[in-house]
């Protein structure tokens, strides 16, 4: 894996873990978040 692609990982993960924060002061769960994702991809 580039660094490049690492970073990208990275910076994915941070932006899901912002995401599950919001989503858990909502009252979501993972599942629905990942359904909704799916849903409107």
């Amino acid at each position: 894996m580039s660094l490049k692609e690492q970073s990208d990982v990275v910076r994915l993960d941070r932006e899901w873990v912002l995401l599950m924060k919001e989503a858990k002061a909502l009252g979501l769960t993972s599942e629905e978040v990942k359904k909704f994702i799916e849903k409107y991809r």
